[in-house]
């Protein structure tokens, strides 16, 4: 069995009436600027064996937000998302060379 830990930091611009509001109709995307929007996930994941053909994991993660204090009233102050998964893969692994085999004949 393996674990692994992983995380993601990411940062966007989106919106800010489309944010405020979450309306899609009579929004003028030139008329409300935009706010940068960030994300950062932490998650952990455990493989475990359940069939010898199937790579079979179980993971889980959370994601934590910022954003500018004017969306508090929308998202609220601390907004947190969680993740429970299950992943599963089939077929050999891949190599360090790639697909198809490696690097055979070089």
């Amino acid at each position: 069995m393996a674990d692994q830990v992983y995380g993601r930091a990411e940062a966007v611009d989106k919106e800010r009436e489309l944010l405020l509001n979450k309306d899609l109709t009579g929004h003028d995307q030139a008329a409300s600027g935009t706010v940068t929007v960030r994300a950062l996930t932490l998650g952990y994941l455990r493989d475990i064996e359940l069939w010898h053909r199937l790579k079979t994991g179980l993971g889980v993660d959370a994601t934590i937000y910022g954003y500018p204090s004017e969306l508090d009233r929308t998202y609220g102050d601390f907004p947190v998302s969680f993740h429970a998964f299950v992943r599963l893969r089939w077929g050999q692994p891949h190599t360090m060379g790639g697909h198809g085999g490696g690097m055979k004949g070089m």
